[in-house]
């Protein structure tokens, strides 16, 4: 049953932005001819790994953009730091540093994409309006948001708000 209730929303949700389903169950949708995917991830459980359901809203980026990971920080980035020595990437810009914890594969790439100001106001704007998670990996540029129950499912206008942002990023990250 809870199933389709993913199934249902992602029927409706293709209908209200005018998105087509690919093979692979995932939506996609055509924007300024910037193709985006979007997925709905039951949760799901393996061994001691418990992973929350997500929406997965995601597209193509230029490799130039490096790997990284960016989300809120929260209380326990503190004891991570400190503790276990696990470092929090800084881009440059205090007020950006102080909210956000970064991890980053290729220091330069990152550097580089972070040093836009423009850049971090999108990501910025996309994890302050509903967004948990923010990932470039594989030439791709991920936006997720967990959802607990169905009152969490993104709306038409949060996912077509994200892509518009997603595009400013795109656009001042070459």
């Amino acid at each position: 049953m809870f199933n389709s209730i993913y199934v249902n929303y992602l029927e409706r949700l293709a209908t209200e932005i005018n998105a087509e389903c690919c093979t692979s169950g995932e939506l996609e949708v055509v924007a300024d001819q910037t193709r985006f995917k979007m997925y709905l991830f039951p949760a799901s459980e393996g061994g001691q790994v418990y992973i929350p359901a997500y929406f997965q809203l995601k597209t193509k980026m230029p490799p130039s953009c490096g790997c990284f990971a960016v989300r809120r920080n929260d209380v326990l980035d503190w004891i991570a730091e400190r503790i276990f020595f696990n470092q929090d990437f800084q881009v440059g810009d205090e007020n950006f540093d102080s909210q956000f914890f970064i991890t980053a594969e290729n220091d330069i790439r990152v550097s580089k994409f972070f040093s836009k100001q423009n850049v971090r106001k999108n990501i910025s704007e996309l994890l302050s309006d509903g967004f948990h998670k923010i990932y470039a990996k594989d030439k791709e540029l991920v936006v997720i948001r967990y959802v607990k129950s169905t009152d969490d499912f993104p709306s038409k206008e949060m996912i077509q708000t994200a892509i518009q942002k997603i595009q400013q990023i795109h656009l001042n990250s070459q």
